[in-house]
């Protein structure tokens, strides 16, 4: 634990060292840019540096810088970032209905070039105003647009945070079943994901469903999970909440001591950080506790400071709570016309807040949703059954084609071979009758050579009895010469 502490200290400090180089490096790169791209995310960069020093005015000034240039270099992506910038410093400096309108601004781009992402960001930053402002139906219905994107599209960490969300919704509107539901499936899906710091943000919401039905063991086991989480990813903003709810826990348990240790942490970070909607509700807690101590005065002041903050921010719950506890206090300490009127604007308060229509429209949405949800799978269901029998057709398709191109293969080898056989017959024809004339040919100069060899030998024969006839015999010369001789 200590060394996760360390750590902790660690890197916000060199969080704080980059922070104050961050301003005159992204200046440079403005001056520096070769692109306006380049110029447009610089511009980004230092709206979103001074987003979290809580310098709203400066923000808004450096996003609308990067949307004016987005624009004109017809950067979509660009001014869709620059937009949702906008909207966040808006939505930060607790005026609602400017941050709506950006929000839409950056959805209308996002939905024309067809980014699914942004998108369901869009209508989860907007789902978030109106949850804030108390308006509740218009809140879920914003989650559940962002949470149908995100299940379209694949978007698991997404949808896991509009799950975190609505599981907010339905814990503020009573309904702490339904909360968990939610909170336990965005669980699943950032196990999946391995998305630890969301995953932190889940198990606090489910501590503090734990801690109001007094189960403070399993409260502070899901806040145990929760602190490591954000020590190891860094994330201050969330360890400030979870201190709170940590003193939540000790102070349902009796223990204020502890509680007061754990309340003065969050406040040192959310001091730090400016954060002025922490601080309300931070201020609050820390005056109830007082007043649980019976120490009136003190618990006056916090809620006084609390109150101060939650005019500005504007958030319609934790409004409630300051006029509920501050009207009580005043009530206690003597202040009977300070009380009444606080009490006033309290029931005033509640009544926009948790009226009948806002309950109806809350039940509407999640039965239209549940509906939804069913034709959906049902949809699904009866596309996945008409696929599987497209592929079954398409299969045996597949086969008589596969079967019809392979007699017509045959066919077509058959013909070939048809034709060879053909043409080699008529070859061999056309030889034999060549070899027959050839024979016939052969036969004939035989004939002839014969007939002439015959026609030689019979005038050879007839020659030489001719000159038997003519020429004296050898035997004849001989004998005439040994005469002569003697």
């Amino acid at each position: 634990m200590k060394k996760n502490v360390i750590a902790f200290i660690f890197l916000s400090i060199c969080k704080l060292y980059s922070q104050v180089s961050e301003p005159g490096v992204l200046f440079r790169q403005v001056d520096s840019a070769k692109s306006d791209t380049a110029k447009v995310n610089a511009w980004i960069g230092l709206s979103d540096y001074y987003l979290n020093l809580g310098k709203y005015d400066s923000a808004v000034y450096y996003a609308k810088e990067a949307g004016e240039l987005s624009r004109k270099a017809g950067f979509l992506k660009g001014e869709a970032k620059a937009m949702m910038f906008i909207g966040y410093a808006f939505n930060d400096d607790g005026k609602h209905d400017e941050a709506i309108e950006y929000y839409g601004k950056a959805n209308v781009i996002y939905e024309k070039t067809g980014n699914r992402p942004g998108q369901a960001k869009c209508f989860r930053e907007t789902g978030w105003v109106y949850f804030v402002t108390g308006n509740y139906p218009k809140a879920l219905s914003n989650y559940m647009l962002g949470l149908k994107i995100s299940q379209a599209a694949g978007l698991k960490d997404e949808e896991a945070r509009c799950l975190n969300n609505m599981g907010l919704v339905y814990y503020n509107q009573n309904v702490p079943g339904k909360a968990k539901e939610c909170f336990e499936k965005a669980i699943k899906l950032n196990t999946k994901t391995k998305n630890e710091a969301e995953n932190a943000r889940s198990y606090a919401n489910l501590a503090k469903i734990f801690s109001a039905e007094n189960d403070h063991a399993k409260a502070l086991e899901y806040l145990r999970k929760a602190e490591e989480i954000n020590i190891r990813v860094n994330n201050t903003g969330r360890l400030g909440f979870c201190y709170s709810l940590f003193a939540d826990v000790y102070k349902a348990k009796g223990d204020y001591k502890t509680a007061v240790g754990y309340y003065e942490k969050s406040m040192k970070i959310k001091e730090d950080a400016k954060d002025a909607v922490g601080l309300s509700l931070l201020y609050l807690k820390i005056g109830d506790l007082y007043s649980s101590m019976n120490d009136l005065k003190k618990a006056k002041t916090y809620f006084e400071k609390g109150l101060v903050y939650c005019e500005k921010s504007g958030i319609a719950d934790n409004l409630l709570l300051a006029y509920g506890d501050l009207a009580i206090c005043n009530y206690d300490l003597g202040n009977y016309k300070i009380a009444y009127e606080l009490h006033e604007k309290y029931k005033e308060l509640t009544d926009s807040i948790y009226n009948e229509e806002n309950s109806r429209q809350i039940s509407e949405l999640k039965t239209n949703f549940e509906v939804e949800k069913k034709e959906a799978e049902v949809k699904a269901a009866a596309k996945a059954e008409r696929e599987k029998t497209e592929a079954i057709t398409r299969e045996e398709k597949e086969k008589q084609q596969l079967i019809i191109y392979g007699v017509v293969l045959l066919l077509m080898l058959v013909a070939v071979f048809a034709v060879f056989m053909y043409r080699r017959f008529k070859i061999t024809q056309q030889q034999k009758r060549l070899i027959e004339i050839k024979e016939r040919e052969t036969a004939a100069q035989k004939h002839i050579i014969e007939e002439k060899n015959r026609e030689i030998l019979d005038s050879i024969r007839y020659a030489r009895r001719i000159q038997s006839a003519l020429i004296t015999s050898e035997w004849y010369i001989e004998k005439s010469l040994k005469r002569m001789g003697k």
